[in-house]
């Protein structure tokens, strides 16, 4: 490319020309500002009971919201019906359908970041695109729900009630338990706390033959010496914390979706400075390099056959408000829009369909303006 500027000429090479279009493109500042919304966790903006419309996992310690997609398979696995991400990614997909993947998805906007390393790149069969509806169907909603993960029961501890007429005191507690399985023998640690002295006295306490059966409490009543009659006392137990046992954790789709790895799994190993547990998860890292491999060859990758987002919204493109229209009469075939296409459709025959994720970018080079946008309100 050449440009005059004061009477100098001055010689552009191709890739700066393309960087310098692409960071300008509307699309990308929304994504880029979508991607920091979604990451304000880490200023304490954090609220992981509202979820997110793009890919952006919630294991990640700067995340704001909840990714609907680990919501879904978490709660399909501990047998609940999750009523609430489905029907939001329901009304998202049926409101502005792949709009989203094209200019909010911060996942999408990290695939268009890494295409433009300059490399050979490649196109891939189309049949690889039904991929993600495997994925979404096995990965995120079946293989969880029928296997599941297997949780021992645990016990939530509330209303501490302290008898000190008696010798010793008698302290009450009621034991809750949420779980799906019932809890024998609950086991309390007493924690006492001189309040003059600051001296700090343990006493544990097993409720043995006490069952505390699922979904049900019951109060407990311990015997337990005072250390002074000015002291502090809090209660806690081991089996108040859920323990997991997943049968095979790679079938999970959180347990290998290269955005949960990048954003949340090797930061977390990283700051706990746990190196045993990175390199335990082998797996999850070989794929997430895969991922980042096939991110600098094939435009949009993870979005055209393992996206379980791009799956749901595809089905849904439809029904959106916003959507691609093309016009035969006016295109002369010139081939230009599938060369820009980030999701490597034919334009003339995809755009459109539940493939076009509605970014434009066919738009704005057909020059005969063949493509248009238009809405459910546009004849």
């Amino acid at each position: 490319m050449i440009s005059i500027s004061n009477g100098k000429v001055i010689f552009y090479n191709s890739y700066q020309t393309k960087m310098k279009s692409f960071l300008f493109k509307l699309r990308t500042i929304t994504a880029f500002f979508s991607g920091i919304l979604q990451n304000l966790g880490g200023f304490g903006i954090k609220n992981h009971s509202i979820c997110t419309p793009a890919f952006n996992c919630h294991g990640c310690p700067w995340a704001t919201f909840a990714c609907p997609i680990g919501v879904t398979s978490f709660q399909l696995s501990i047998a609940q019906i999750p009523l609430y991400p489905i029907s939001f990614m329901l009304l998202v997909g049926i409101t502005v359908g792949r709009l989203i993947c094209g200019f909010l998805c911060p996942a999408g906007l990290f695939q268009d970041c890494m295409f433009k390393i300059p490399s050979k790149k490649l196109q891939i069969p189309k049949w690889t695109r039904y991929i993600k509806y495997a994925v979404l169907l096995f990965l995120v909603l079946l293989i969880p729900y029928l296997m599941g993960v297997k949780y021992s029961g645990f016990i939530e501890i509330t209303d501490l009630k302290i008898d000190n007429e008696k010798s010793p005191a008698v302290y009450t507690v009621k034991v809750e338990n949420n779980s799906l399985e019932d809890v024998k023998n609950p086991e309390l640690n007493f924690n006492f706390k001189d309040t003059s002295t600051e001296e700090v006295k343990n006493v544990k306490y097993i409720a043995d033959g006490i069952t505390v059966p699922a979904g049900e409490s019951k109060n407990i009543s311990v015997p337990a010496a005072v250390v002074s009659e000015k002291y502090s006392v809090a209660i806690s137990s081991p089996q108040s914390a859920p323990s997991q046992e997943i049968p095979i954790p790679y079938l999970y789709f959180c347990r290998i979706c290269p955005v949960g790895t990048l954003t949340a799994a090797i930061p977390s190993y990283l700051s706990e400075k746990s190196f045993v547990i990175l390199l335990s998860s082998v797996v999850r890292i070989v794929i997430l390099l895969i991922f980042l491999i096939a991110f600098i060859f094939v435009s949009r990758f993870m979005c055209r056959i393992f996206c379980p987002f791009g799956a749901i919204y595809s089905l849904l493109s439809k029904f959106a408000l916003f959507k691609m229209s093309y016009n035969d009469k006016l295109c002369v075939h010139c081939g230009v829009c599938n060369k820009v296409c980030p999701m490597g459709l034919e334009v003339t025959k995809e755009v459109g369909t539940g493939e076009c994720i509605v970014c434009g970018d066919c738009l704005k080079v057909c020059p005969k303006k063949a493509i248009l946008r238009t809405n459910i309100f546009t004849k």
